[in-house]
């Protein structure tokens, strides 16, 4: 049985992963730092923050755009407070 490692395997605790190079504002490296939880979770940190916003674009682009019902909810709100004004008005005109 030979026990020597090939230069193409890993060893099974290491993530093999893309490698990518980007330039981002200055102070947001630290920040990414911070909200990973160490230099070395970054990328993990990346690639989970990645899918999301992906399945979350793929979520806007089926017609469920957050902004439009965020909009929705806030017309029907509205109204509801309108019909509670409007009911408040003719409930008071009654004990008149």
């Amino acid at each position: 049985m030979d026990t020597q490692t090939s230069e193409t395997e890993y060893p099974k605790h290491r993530v093999v992963g893309e490698r990518l190079t980007v330039v981002v504002d200055e102070g947001v490296s630290a920040m990414l730092v911070s909200l990973a939880g160490s230099p070395r979770k970054q990328g993990a940190y990346l690639s989970q923050l990645i899918r999301t916003a992906y399945g979350g674009r793929e979520v806007a682009e089926q017609g469920l755009e957050y902004n439009s019902l965020q909009l929705t909810v806030m017309g029907l709100v509205g109204k509801s407070k309108e019909h509670d004004r409007r009911l408040a008005e003719l409930e008071a005109r009654d004990l008149d």
